[in-house]
């Protein structure tokens, strides 16, 4: 059984992608794409400017935040910002730091520490990754934009009392705006998979009106 991918929102120096954390414990980040792994001191951009992790552990404990332990390791390697979502077949416990990623010591120590107390998900070899981020091409536009699932965690109270209980990420990453960002709220009632909305996030970023252009999305 091999493991899930860490996912990272660290941009690769040489392609712009998004990028895991690395398998070789001497480097914090590796680009699929690149084929090439690197160190954080290379590293000089996240995506939507957040240094966001997501881990993927086996079984999730909705009461974790209150374990001396867990709290020690958060606060032992800097991270500001945490939450568990259920996935169904696991969780994934996302991480923030306030300005950038940590040192690749530093990082693959927090994983290793992690991996005692919440043991990283595996998956049989005809299991399928599931995605939370995709790059949606427009071909039409030549642009490009990143979408992630939203943690809910960018929602004020007068969201919920606007009726938002839910949002996409974006970043568009080439094209007429490359460079714009932020997040498109909705409402989820009804709504299976976020990914039902990116039609209306293509619209909304690259304000169009009327019909969506054709698009076609792949996993980062």
């Amino acid at each position: 059984m091999s493991k899930i991918h860490i996912l990272s929102s660290a941009k690769c120096p040489k392609c712009g992608g998004m990028m895991d954390i690395s398998d070789n414990q001497e480097y914090a980040f590796q680009c699929e794409h690149c084929d090439e792994d690197f160190y954080t001191i290379e590293v000089r951009e996240a995506i939507l400017g957040l240094p966001l992790v997501k881990y993927p552990c086996q079984e999730v404990d909705y009461y974790i935040a209150d374990k001396a332990e867990f709290s020690a390791i958060m606060g032992k390697y800097g991270v500001v910002g945490y939450w568990i979502e259920n996935l169904g077949n696991g969780g994934m416990l996302g991480m923030t730091w306030p300005d950038f990623f940590p040192e690749s010591e530093s990082l693959q120590s927090l994983f290793e520490e992690l991996d005692k107390l919440l043991p990283r998900r595996g998956k049989d070899k005809n299991e399928e990754e599931m995605a939370f981020e995709y790059k949606v091409r427009i071909p039409s536009l030549d642009t490009v934009i990143y979408m992630q699932d939203g943690d809910g965690s960018q929602l004020s109270e007068d969201d919920y009392n606007d009726g938002f209980n839910d949002y996409v990420d974006y970043e568009i990453l080439s094209g007429k705006n490359a460079g714009d960002g932020g997040i498109y709220m909705y409402t989820n009632e009804g709504v299976s998979r976020w990914t039902d909305k990116i039609p209306e996030v293509i619209s909304y970023a690259l304000d169009i009106q009327g019909e969506c252009p054709e698009y076609e999305i792949e996993k980062t």
